[in-house]
């Protein structure tokens, strides 16, 4: 991504901005998982659980539009993820939760390393 003039009154490095957007698409995917694990649950008459993952898809969308607003409020721009590949059918109940303690370490893992990233600047 190329700076823009505005972006030059910014602290916002390319680097890290092109970061900050591909979290951004983690949590969009994420999100948009989430709710396709709410809509088989519920599906399968698993009520509890399609209010549970339904309550992660829009924390995920909240994290997405945190990064949004702060890519925006720094002066950068913030690229609309394009979300594909959601899973829709599960083995299980179990299949649904090891899908989600896997989007949550991916998660964990790229904020880590986008912390690592900024470490010294």
């Amino acid at each position: 991504m190329t700076t823009s003039t505005i972006r030059l009154k910014t602290s916002l490095q390319d680097s890290i901005l092109d970061a900050l957007n591909t979290q951004m698409a983690v949590e969009a995917h994420s999100s948009s998982a989430y709710l396709a694990m709410s809509a088989w649950c519920h599906a399968q008459g698993l009520t509890g659980c399609a209010t549970y993952f339904k309550k992660q898809s829009g924390e995920e969308r909240e994290h997405m539009l945190r990064l949004f607003d702060y890519i925006c409020e720094m002066g950068g721009t913030a690229i609309s993820p394009e979300v594909k590949g959601i899973e829709s059918n599960f083995a299980g109940l179990r299949d649904t939760f090891l899908t989600a303690l896997d989007m949550e370490i991916t998660i964990t893992e790229n904020f880590n390393k986008l912390r690592s990233s900024c470490n010294g600047i």
